[in-house]
Formats: structure tokens, C-alpha cells, sequence
């Protein structure tokens, strides 16, 4: 999504184009969220009868569907929220605007529809989160 707001233009191609990149760069990423483990924890699929870190074509289809929508109503929200600070910068003649949508997407709205995921109930499937067995920060848990 970031590659998309980057090259923000001012025509409905240009608009056409952000939404397009923002699509395949999120159904790019979208198996990258279960197959590393992060600080403590990892993402893991559930189904009935196994745990996995593999997504298959249509539970990768279904987490996409699930956040595209939410992203994309998640930006227009933190765009709205941010012209006030955009219009301030403006007036002192600081153009970060697009750098500010950025960070508001990256930092904002990517933690908290990750947290919407875990835990959903989709069709068949469930990613969920599970604590890292091992020495973290030096101690053994």
C-alpha cells in the first residue's frame, strides 16, 4: 500500500493505480504474516485438524478480501484525521503529506486490522497466535 500512496498523482489513472498496487502488494505480503516467527510469537493457520504456517490459494483469497475493504475504509479514515496536521504543515510550507498518509497506514492501520484477523473466524480456517518456545532475551520460558 505504501507504493501506492507514494506515487500519488492527480488524475483517476493515477488513483486506478494506487488501488491496484495496493491490492497486489497485499496479496504479495499476505503469506509473509504466518511463515516467520516475530518477537515471542507466531501467526499460525488453524483448521479443524492441524496448525500450520502454509496458506493455501483460497485461505490467502479469503485473509485478502477480509483486510483490502478494511484498508482501504481504515485509510480514507486516517486521511480525514490527518488534514488537520497537513493543513498546519501546509501553512508553514511543509508538503508531507503523502509521508503522512504513509506512516498513518504503516503504523496505524496494518497493527490494527492485523489484530482484526487473528482470532476471526473464516471459511474453514482461523489464524491464531501462539507464544515462542525458547530462550528469549536471555531467560528460558
Amino acid at each position: 500500500m505504501a507504493l501506492g500512496l507514494a506515487i500519488a498523482g492527480g488524475t483517476l489513472f493515477d488513483a486506478l493505480v494506487q488501488l491496484l498496487l495496493s491490492a497486489v502488494g497485499l496479496f504479495l505480503f499476505l503469506p509473509r504474516i504466518t511463515r516467520r516467527p516475530y518477537r515471542g510469537f507466531s501467526i499460525v493457520i488453524a483448521t479443524a485438524d492441524s496448525e500450520t504456517a502454509r496458506m493455501t490459494l483460497p485461505q490467502r483469497v479469503d485473509l485478502w478480501a477480509f483486510l483490502w475493504w478494511r484498508q482501504i475504509l481504515a485509510s480514507l479514515l486516517a486521511l480525514i484525521l490527518s488534514l488537520p496536521l497537513n493543513s498546519i504543515l501546509g501553512i508553514m510550507g511543509i508538503n508531507v503529506s503523502a509521508w503522512i498518509g504513509i506512516a498513518a497506514a504503516i503504523f496505524g492501520v496494518g497493527p490494527i486490522l492485523l489484530k482484526m484477523m487473528i482470532g476471526n473466524p473464516f471459511a474453514g480456517f482461523a489464524l491464531l497466535a501462539r507464544r515462542t518456545i525458547g530462550i528469549q532475551s536471555g531467560a528460558a520460558v
